[in-house]
């Protein structure tokens, strides 16, 4: 398993350090889980496509799998370049949706069955004890690996009104959500105070 922080995004305008503060969090948290399962997250700074070249380097990539991520264009384009590092070396590569936005669209037709069907389906629920504890051994050049001390001060938080990552802080907003402030939200969603409680 294998994140990547890519410098790149760290500069792009549209991100904060809250941002990249939650995914620290959430990768940490992630970790804290996947330990006892005898797995973890390998966490890198630098290019993808490094990040790829130097597994294939140590061991062989029969199959990549990863989310499909959606919003800007930069990750788009790092996306059109993993494509083609994959097909360059006969690689399947696996995305899997995760949300409601549908990649590819040149039109609303059809958007909104779609939606519903996606969203009408089970949630993703991993067996981990199915994953293999065969751990490659992987030595990065291209790109640097985070220790977890480094990770650790990343995820430290600035502020008590920012959210948390991580699945059991995520539990606790969707339950409060659900809990009782889901009842005012249509009434709320535009109203800039209201809005942030709702």
């Amino acid at each position: 398993l294998l994140y990547v922080f890519e410098p790149e995004l760290w500069g792009d305008p549209h991100y904060s350090e809250r941002h990249w503060r939650f995914v620290a969090q959430s990768l940490l948290e992630m970790n804290e889980r996947l330990e006892p399962l005898g797995h973890r997250i390998r966490i890198v700074e630098g290019a993808v496509l490094d990040a790829l070249s130097d597994i294939a380097e140590h061991t062989t990539i029969t199959t990549l799998y990863s989310y499909q991520e959606t919003g800007l264009r930069r990750p788009y384009d790092r996306d059109l370049g993993v494509a083609h590092w994959c097909q360059d070396r006969a690689i399947p590569w696996h995305e899997f949706q995760y949300n409601g936005v549908q990649r590819g669209r040149t039109h609303r037709r059809g958007w909104a069955k779609a939606w519903h069907q996606f969203m009408a389906q089970p949630m993703d629920s991993p067996d981990w004890e199915m994953l293999a504890k065969i751990e490659p051994k992987v030595t990065f050049k291209r790109v640097e690996e985070w220790s977890a001390e480094r990770l650790r001060s990343m995820a430290e938080p600035a502020t008590v009104w920012e959210q948390v990552g991580g699945v059991a802080p995520a539990n606790a907003v969707l339950d409060s959500f659900f809990g009782g402030r889901v009842a005012n939200y249509h009434r709320s969603l535009s109203k800039p105070t209201l809005s942030r409680k709702h």
